[in-house]
């Protein structure tokens, strides 16, 4: 066997050379001829010898097409022939010269009837890789009703062997009569029956991006005619690669809710806050030193849906020694941070499945729930706390808030009906929504993350594979309020105020259901209520939580000026403690004043916004001055502007006090004259 071949012009696979480089790749260079007739007449010459195509079908991994593009020499490579083999996958074979020559010709400047003998290195080239982008992503279908293809014998194409994972295709033309290039196009058309090679062991593949290939042959670097007229075992080794993923992915999701879009702030529509927090007094807790980490905001109460997308291997039916399945199991973490507890799982699915597990929500509700299988699928799923997991059917215990766990659940009992659902599940991807719901322990103005963690149990010995995704974060931001004397400044804690909250949309806060949601209320014409009746409770809503569950009839929740924890209960600490909220425009409303104060609707009604920056939440215990609520002592009329009316109030008094002594004393002088 010829082991120094290199390909004219290049020798591209889109599996071993990345399809997004292709173009960066550099030609082989043909300094030995410089005379392109007499090149091409030793071309013509070698038409007459046709060469031997061999694929070699390997298993590589998506890491290592990731990270190692290998490049196609034409000769045995060592590193490749280490890797597994893949049997029972089937090519065809493409002419694809016209396409080529077409090509050529445009980039040439040429007519359609001329001939592209004198064409340049660089002219072919370019022509090579127009090729190579066109071809590259086409099925087998597709190219079989191309204008600009047609099919090498044979028609129905190769399959690689059972030993050595090979297809060869024979008396394949190295040029065209006239010298001209023959381009060839190789396809993988099927991998149904895909198995590793000299085993009964299954494999689901992807197909891999076509290979395009240039003809005849040069050899590098000198650059002389590989092959002469009188060879005639010419081979040309190819490895197109799979990337057949033996380790299962994970990618989690954060779906952004109606009004996360609406809060978009810059403006792409994708729902996340860009949080800046390299000026940060409290850099987020997930925080690895980006200044712009894509975020949601939420309230406390409020819900953070995710969709957690777990791809299973593509060798999911392989055995070790034909007795048990190379895969054990595996196992999903959810592992949220402090402020984040787990809500609800919503549903379960299978890729491709139509059926879907939707028995899971609300489950928590559920002391226990059990299933037998994941969507009459080998698998079992248990679900349960991180830190305790048993037993082999589907078990929902939400006991725990945080570090749920998913642990599929390998079959242990080989057969033949379990290997086919397990060669139909191969590969796909199982899908997870559920929700977690904003903890009254959310910390303020610190990214919160739901970090998913994997870990793939292996029965070969081959060890366990395991990952994460912990993008996206959840925050919380804060403003709360002190009550000061409208005339001295000073803090009010000889008596308590009430507040109410309301959005921007109206709706006030109504506090929070037995499962922690938050309730904001839609009352009817509010404008009939005194404040006093807010204070009572007479004032109330209806509405419905972010899960579903509606409500009625619930006051609209008051919220006083916190106790100091040391003293009776009408010492307070001046303080107005509000809750958790996300970003978006608010009003507190004081419905009463402390006593001894007057309730000013003007002083008592604040508007404030929360724009979704860092360190702009005043809160109780962030070291911040609190924004302050003014409250005028009784006795004491609050003034309106400049020097108010008092000063008026007194001249008016003495001014009358004034007038009364003179008309009495008139009216005395008057009583005395004669």
């Amino acid at each position: 066997m010829n082991l120094k071949k290199k390909i004219f012009g290049i020798l591209a696979s889109g599996m071993l050379l990345i399809p997004s480089v292709v173009n960066t790749i550099q030609p082989f260079t043909i300094n030995a001829v410089t005379d392109a007739e007499a090149k091409y007449n030793a071309n013509a010459e070698a038409a007459s010898n046709p060469v031997k195509l061999i694929i070699h079908k390997i298993e590589a991994t998506q890491e290592e097409f990731n990270t190692t593009p290998y490049e196609n020499t034409g000769d045995i490579m060592p590193e490749l022939e280490a890797k597994p083999k893949i049997a029972g996958v089937r090519f065809k074979l493409y002419n694809v010269t016209s396409y080529f020559n077409e090509r050529l010709k445009t980039i040439a400047s040429l007519g359609q009837s001329a001939s592209v003998l004198n064409t340049t290195e660089e002219q072919r080239l370019a022509a090579y890789k127009q090729t190579v982008n066109f071809f590259k992503d086409k099925s087998a279908s597709f190219i079989d009703g191309s204008e600009y293809a047609s099919i090498v014998d044979p028609e129905t194409g190769v399959l690689t062997s059972e030993a050595e994972g090979i297809a060869t295709f024979t008396g394949v033309p190295q040029a065209n009569a006239d010298g001209s290039n023959r381009v060839y196009v190789i396809v993988e058309s099927s991998t149904s029956g895909a198995h590793y090679a000299g085993t009964n062991n299954p494999v689901k593949i992807p197909m891999s991006v076509n290979t395009v290939i240039a003809l005849p042959i040069i050899k590098d670097p000198n650059n002389d005619a590989l092959f002469t007229a009188s060879e005639t075992d010419k081979e040309i080794d190819i490895y197109p690669k799979n990337f057949t993923d033996s380790k299962p992915d994970i990618a989690k999701e954060l779906i952004p809710s109606a009004q996360d879009i609406t809060d978009d702030s810059d403006g792409n529509g994708d729902g996340f806050v860009l949080i800046d927090d390299k000026d940060a007094t409290n850099p987020p807790l997930g925080s690895t030193g980006n200044t712009s980490d894509p975020t949601v905001t939420r309230s406390i109460g409020e819900l953070v849906e995710f969709k957690i997308d777990y791809k299973l291997p593509y060798d999911l039916a392989s055995l070790v020694n034909d007795t048990i399945y190379k895969h054990s199991y595996f196992i999903l973490n959810d592992l949220p941070d402090v402020g984040l507890n787990f809500f609800s799982t919503d549903k379960i699915t299978v890729q491709d499945n139509p059926a879907e597990h939707t028995d899971f929500v609300n489950a928590k509700n559920n002391a226990e729930a059990t299933y037998t299988s994941l969507l009459n699928t080998p698998l079992n799923l248990v679900i349960s706390k991180y830190s305790n997991v048993a037993g082999s059917s589907l078990t929902a215990n939400y006991a725990d808030t945080r570090n749920l766990q998913f642990k599929f659940n390998m079959p242990t009992t080989v057969s033949t009906e379990t290997t086919a659902k397990l060669q139909a599940l191969a590969g796909k991807m199982i899908t997870i929504k559920l929700k977690m719901i904003v903890a009254q322990d959310a910390p303020i103005e610190k990214s919160m993350n739901n970090l998913i963690k994997y870990k793939n149990h292996k029965n070969d010995g081959s060890g366990d594979n395991e990952g994460q995704d912990d993008s996206e974060f959840v925050i919380v931001f804060k403003k709360d309020f002190i009550k000061v004397n409208g005339r001295s400044d000073q803090l009010i804690k000889d008596g308590k105020a009430g507040f109410v909250v309301k959005r921007n949309d109206g709706k006030y806060f109504g506090g929070y259901t037995a499962d922690g949601e938050v309730r904001w209320l839609t009352v009817t014409n509010p404008t009939q209520y005194k404040a006093s009746d807010f204070v009572t409770g007479n004032v109330k809503g209806s509405g419905a939580t972010e899960s579903g569950v509606t409500y009625e009839n619930i006051p609209v929740h008051v919220f006083w000026t916190t106790k100091d924890g040391t003293s009776a209960d009408t010492i307070t600490t001046g303080e107005i403690n509000l809750p958790g909220l996300r970003k978006g425009t608010y009003q507190v409303e004081e419905v009463q004043a402390p006593d001894g104060y007057y309730l000013d609707d003007a002083a008592t009604t604040i508007s404030f916004t929360i724009d979704g920056s860092l360190n702009q939440s005043t809160y109780i215990g962030s070291g911040k001055t609190l924004e302050k609520i003014k409250n005028h002592p009784k006795g004491y009329l609050p003034s309106t502007g400049g020097i108010g009316i008092v000063i008026f109030l007194v001249i008016g008094i003495s001014a009358m006090s004034v007038g009364g002594y003179m008309l009495v004393r008139n009216r005395k002088i008057k009583g005395n004259i004669v």
